[in-house]
């Protein structure tokens, strides 16, 4: 799993954006296995009270 990201913090609040990478690979028996990669943006606004 991977995720990288950034934000700004604004008087108010405070916003963030990412991207997130997660990754698995299945092996079963014999031929069968499985790889998968889930990739996507993920987006956050935090507003404190």
């Amino acid at each position: 799993m991977a995720m990288i990201g950034t934000g700004y913090r604004y008087d108010r609040g405070k916003v963030t954006v990412a991207l997130r990478n997660l990754s698995y690979n299945f092996n079963g028996r014999g031929d069968s296995s499985l790889d998968m990669r889930m990739t996507g943006f993920a987006a956050g606004v935090t507003f404190p009270f």
